[in-house]
């Protein structure tokens, strides 16, 4: 509310990642109706004319995958909390958390979500939106790089201008 107020509600958002009974913990908290406890927040915020709600997928829990990302559990997984709060929250959805670019663009057309925010596709790719709607081969992320705090892993991924240049 105090943010809101500060430089209006407009320029705010909340990111929530809503848990579900069989999906990782963060720091060992558990919830015994994490849906009834998320569904209370969610509500509330509705009373804010926020800019967007991102919700998190609880699609993490399955280990890493990054040699074989196509037989990565995560990317196969159903969306959850897209369909439970969108009943909910009353303006812009966006999800996160194990997209694909074609599922991406199935939870926009299905409705699920409003938005989709892409996480370690856009790390290996800086012009990612320029490759989906191209539909180009994506970069394959590093995460070993990930928060290495070194270019390796950050600016160091070709874009396809550099691959078409040959100056990767």
């Amino acid at each position: 509310e105090a943010v809101s107020e500060a430089v209006g509600s407009q320029r705010v958002a909340v990111r929530l990642s809503p848990t579900t009974a069989d999906s990782m913990t963060y720091h060992g908290a558990v919830d015994e109706d994490p849906v009834g406890t998320y569904s209370t927040a969610v509500e509330g915020l509705n009373r804010f004319n926020m800019a967007y709600l991102l919700l998190s997928e609880p699609r993490w829990d399955f280990g890493k995958y990054d040699d074989n990302i196509e037989k990565d559990p995560g990317f196969q997984t159903p969306l959850v909390n897209g369909d439970v709060y969108r009943k909910i929250y009353k303006g812009v959805r966006m999800g996160a958390g194990g997209f694909t670019p074609k599922t991406a663009v199935e939870a926009l057309e299905e409705g699920t979500y409003d938005m989709i925010a892409f996480g370690r596709w856009f790390i290996a790719n800086p012009d990612l939106p320029e490759k989906i709607r191209t539909g180009a081969p994506l970069n394959r992320y590093n995460r070993d790089t990930f928060y290495a705090h070194t270019e390796v892993g950050y600016t160091d991924y070709p874009t396809l201008e550099q691959r078409k240049n040959g100056t990767t």
